[in-house]
């Protein structure tokens, strides 16, 4: 994944003559996801907003650029097992993604994408008086692919579907896996 992250910033810095097309936007959606180990899985699901800012070089019909965002709401969840109840709370994402796109036309991209992602998450476990509680930002990765169709020559509207993993959050020594799966509908305003 680091790879296509650098080969996309490389092919961006080589392309001056390309157009440039910085942008921004907000996004709303919904997700789901799972924490857990050893078999002890914890479902989570809800839903987020998300701001965006990006840059891309458009050379002909193809499209490279990167493009930086902040999640915000809750992906979340909670399991109970006789007197012990274990959840998770995810408060936010960031991610930093290379992107490669085809325009089908001057209004209308397919892209895909990915890179690097951040995850804030806390995990609380309670059984009758005692409570365990870890916090810790995770790193891992996010891939995805979307579409935007411009309504003008500065606003358009962005669908895109995209999925996170992150290893190894530790919980009372035990580490945890996570991932999500989040769907996002949104209004893009390029910048130039």
């Amino acid at each position: 994944m680091k790879r296509i992250v650098a080969i996309a910033i490389t092919i961006a810095a080589l392309v001056a003559p390309a157009k440039a097309e910085p942008y921004a936007g907000l996004a709303i959606g919904a997700g789901v996801g799972q924490i857990g180990a050893q078999g002890v899985d914890i479902d989570t699901e809800g839903f987020v907003g998300s701001a965006f800012i990006g840059y891309n070089h458009a050379i002909k019909g193809v499209v490279v650029g990167i493009e930086g965002d902040v999640s915000l709401g809750g992906i979340n969840g909670s399991i109970h097992s006789g007197a012990v109840t274990i959840s998770s709370d995810s408060a936010w994402v960031a991610t930093l993604r290379a992107r490669l796109g085809m325009k089908a036309t001057d209004a209308l991209m397919f892209y895909i994408t990915g890179g690097v992602a951040f995850d804030q998450t806390s995990i609380d476990a309670v059984a009758g008086a005692t409570k365990l509680t870890a916090d810790d930002i995770q790193i891992g990765w996010v891939v995805g692919a979307g579409a935007e169709l411009y309504l003008t020559k500065t606003i358009g509207l962005r669908a895109e579907v995209r999925h996170t993993s992150f290893d190894d959050f530790n919980f009372s020594g035990i580490s945890l896996d996570s991932q999500k799966t989040t769907a996002l509908l949104g209004l893009v305003v390029k910048l130039n």
